[in-house]
């Protein structure tokens, strides 16, 4: 008798921003490698773009289909929304979700508890790629920091918080955010735009064109493209 194979979840990107242009292709293409498909399906969710929610899944599924996938609109934009069962049925046919930037409060808020986050949750379990830019990879997280306020993520990765446009920060800037990280007793991860931290099977790597640095209580560590990121919590 055949055992079935035992279900793994699937790769996960945190992107920095600068989504859905050449730059951020670099660390794009190296998460869709990972699924091991020829012409994965993308589902291309633009919650975050609370003001133009339609350019941004146009843009979106534009890029992903140049980096050699099928993409198409989830286009979950309140909570009715979230709670689609056409948009469900959707996810279970999709090879990855990826979650556009905006606000990153709104999109936890839109999706928490909401039918579409359970389908998107378990599949990624099942295998699915996962991830987003900005306010996308921010919302993934156990908390959001957002302009020195606090709010609570989806919790795909409980311990961490995502501080994308890292490279837009000076050094004054990165450490207040480093020390209000490190009070609530969090991992920072500042992610550069054109990068990302992407985990697969139990590791982290950087991958892109700047820098992934993790902010902890005794400092800062940078890491660039290929180096597995040490110290950071495992998602699930």
């Amino acid at each position: 008798m055949t055992e079935a194979k035992a279900k793994v979840p699937g790769p996960l990107i945190l992107a920095g921003g600068a989504e859905f242009d050449d730059r951020m292709a670099v660390a794009d293409r190296v998460w869709l490698k990972l699924l091991a498909l020829g012409m994965p399906k993308l589902g291309l969710l633009p919650t975050a773009n609370e003001d133009r929610p339609e350019i941004a899944a146009r843009n979106g599924a534009r890029h992903f289909r140049r980096l050699v996938t099928e993409a198409e609109p989830l286009m979950v934009t309140a909570a009715a929304s979230a709670a689609n069962e056409e948009i469900v049925g959707q996810i279970e046919s999709l090879d990855a979700v990826y979650m556009a930037g905006g606000n990153p409060t709104y999109l936890a808020h839109t999706l928490a508890g909401s039918p579409v986050w359970q389908a998107i949750g378990r599949r990624w379990r099942e295998g699915m790629g996962l991830g987003g830019s900005s306010a996308g990879a921010m919302a993934l997280c156990e908390a959001i920091y957002v302009q020195e306020r606090w709010v609570e993520g989806l919790a795909l990765v409980r311990g961490l918080v995502v501080l994308p446009h890292f490279n837009r920060r000076d050094d004054a800037a990165a450490e207040r955010a480093r020390q209000a990280v490190a009070t609530r007793g969090f991992i920072g991860l500042g992610v550069d735009e054109s990068t990302a931290a992407i985990w697969h099977a139990g590791a982290w790597r950087a991958a892109g064109l700047g820098r992934v640095v993790v902010l902890g209580a005794d400092g800062a560590k940078v890491y660039q493209e290929g180096d597995e990121i040490q110290a950071l919590p495992q998602p699930g």
